[in-house]
């Protein structure tokens, strides 16, 4: 149990996109200290062994004290190994999200999943391209904790998660030349897949397989946090919501953007990019006046809402305009209240990945 709990942990993550996650995430901080805490428990191990073999006492005393200690010495090694366990265990499912997957330095390469520091998963399994130089779909969920390809073996379409390494097919969903010029995209918690082409939007439950299909004019830009709500946008991007159980309109928007917790906010750009406007979906009136203000010098791209319900900014300097090649995409939290916006995150995709796909720019 402990022997498959550790490669689940270092070597199972390996045939796996990165996660990302494929599009993969790692955790440079919290994870080395959960490393750490293996490497510890054995040490703790050997340490309390060499301990009751040299503690005089119990030299001394080989009776009663030396069967004690020898008790003493099996429950600490129960508790040890059992904390090892859960240790273990939890470490498995702290993978951080994927920040952007791709195709390393070479167009033959397989995906692979980016994370925080040096975290990085090839997705050996994954499907990389459909004919003629056209990449196969892969997507990455908004926060990038969820990734979804069409397999090399069998062509199923699975959803991987990127903290447990859990990979499960979407039923009733395979490979074939039909999906070749397949767009796919993947809502949070990996909840439903979206499948696009020749102007048809479906989208499917990847737990049970069952979809629908998209109102004809309007497709999927956002869904909410929860997924509880999808936002479809028409060919002048007006917006409409809609639930997904059951699959009814519930508001509209004048602009798609991300669509907020409940399904009751849109955040959207304003003209030019220049701010960040929010829409009452239920009132069908502006939550504020005065937009809140894109940073300074900084190219917007996209807006998400968390798990928590905090909304969020990308932005990019592009290869061209920075020094050293590569883009750096920078993530702000959003305060609705104030309208300030302060950095939480950032990353640079180097310019030697090709095909990236970055979590949270989908679609």
């Amino acid at each position: 149990m402990l022997v498959l709990v550790g490669r689940g942990l270092r070597g199972g993550i390996s045939g796996l996109p990165a996660g990302p996650a494929g599009r993969s995430g790692s955790v440079a901080g919290p994870d080395d200290d959960i490393r750490d805490g293996i490497t510890g428990r054995t040490s703790a191990g050997a340490y309390s062994g060499r301990y009751v073999a040299n503690a005089p006492v119990v030299q001394e005393t080989r009776g009663f004290s030396m069967r004690s200690f020898r008790r003493l010495g099996v429950c600490a090694g129960v508790l040890v190994m059992t904390m090892g366990v859960a240790l273990q265990a939890r470490a498995v499912d702290v993978r951080a999200p994927a920040r952007y997957a791709g195709l390393d330095g070479c167009l033959c390469a397989p995906w692979r999943l980016w994370g925080r520091g040096d975290d990085v998963v090839d997705l050996t399994d994954a499907r990389v391209f459909s004919s003629r130089g056209r990449r196969a779909p892969l997507a990455l969920s908004p926060n990038g904790g969820h990734v979804t390809y069409f397999q090399l073996d069998g062509g199923a379409l699975v959803v991987r998660k990127v903290a447990s390494d859990a990979v499960r097919a979407v039923p009733g969903v395979i490979w074939s030349s039909a999906m070749r010029a397949t767009r796919i995209e993947l809502s949070p918690r990996g909840r439903y897949v979206v499948l696009s082409a020749g102007g048809e939007h479906r989208i499917l439950d990847t737990h049970s397989g069952t979809g629908l299909t998209v109102p004809s004019g309007l497709r999927p830009w956002s869904f909410s946090p929860d997924a509880e709500f999808v936002l479809l946008v028409d060919d002048t991007f007006q917006a409409r919501v809609y639930s997904m159980s059951p699959f009814a309109e519930r508001g509209r928007a004048p602009l798609g953007g991300a669509l907020g917790p409940g399904g009751e906010t849109v955040a959207h750009f304003t003209e030019r990019d220049a701010g960040i406007g929010l829409w009452s979906v239920a009132s069908g009136a502006p939550l504020k006046s005065t937009p809140v203000t894109v940073p300074y010098g900084r190219t917007a791209t996209r807006l998400r809402w968390n798990a928590r319900g905090d909304l969020e900014l990308q932005t990019v300097v592009s290869r061209r305009a920075r020094k050293g090649g590569g883009s750096r995409y920078t993530w702000y939290g959003v305060d609705r209240e104030t309208g300030g916006t302060e950095r939480v995150g950032g990353f640079v995709v180097p310019g030697s990945v090709h095909h990236p796909i970055v979590a949270g720019l989908s679609p």
